[in-house]
């Protein structure tokens, strides 16, 4: 069944998807962990890190990621700099999460909604695609030349990358037409007639453009 064939091809690549988004994740969240807040001049965790760290220190890296692209033009909190990024996190998983459910679930899964989960998975890699361009530029801004905070970025960036890639083929998987849907839409050779699918899954000719009778002219089944 075509369904089954969108299972089988969907759902590795969804897990895969998930794997990447978790590498992503554990990025996001190690350079937010280093992150040094440039308003206070407080160490990792803005406010409530140490205090005492000098202004001129390269790892002071909000107020220098002023006007990068994907940041913001101003100085921010550590709170709220990463925070389109985290929407990110959330939203690829939730979709994610959820696009497993129905394909795993019993009955046609995403087959029979083809079209919506094309156009999610669609939002998710141009998402990722905006932030492994955020993240790799912003390792060349000078609050990231310290080797820590520069693995941390690049991590990040990886993870975006290997999202994209992931999430373009869930939606190869999800969005081609499998099995018995593309036997449907092939005219059977030497009759001019297509095949559709039948109430019990049985294959039945359909007059076609070449086919006599009351449904001659009528475009194959399916297309």
């Amino acid at each position: 069944m075509a369904y089954s064939v969108h299972k089988s091809m969907a759902i590795p690549f969804l897990f895969l998807l998930l794997a990447s988004w978790a590498l992503y994740t554990a990025g996001l969240a190690s350079v937010q962990a280093s992150c040094t807040d440039g308003t206070t001049g407080r160490g990792p965790g803005g406010p409530r890190g140490e205090p005492g760290v000098a202004a001129s220190s390269p790892t002071l890296n909000t107020d220098q990621l002023q006007s990068t692209f994907g940041y913001s033009a101003g100085v921010l909190v550590c709170s709220t700099l990463y925070r389109f990024y985290w929407f990110i996190v959330a939203f690829a998983l939730v979709m994610t999460l959820v696009a497993l459910v129905v394909a795993m679930a019993p009955g046609v899964g995403l087959a029979a909604t083809r079209a919506f989960w094309t156009s999610v998975f669609a939002i998710v890699a141009v998402l990722f695609m905006v932030a492994s361009e955020a993240h790799l530029a912003a390792l060349s801004s000078p609050g990231f030349v310290e080797d820590v905070p520069r693995r941390r970025m690049r991590t990040a960036a990886a993870g975006a990358i290997i999202s994209v890639v992931f999430s373009i083929l869930s939606m190869m998987a999800i969005g081609s037409v499998w099995g018995d849907e593309r036997a449907a839409m092939v005219p059977v050779a030497g009759t001019g007639q297509g095949m559709t699918m039948g109430a019990r899954g049985g294959a039945k000719p359909q007059s076609g453009m070449m086919g006599a009778g009351p449904a001659a002219g009528m475009a194959p089944a399916g297309v």
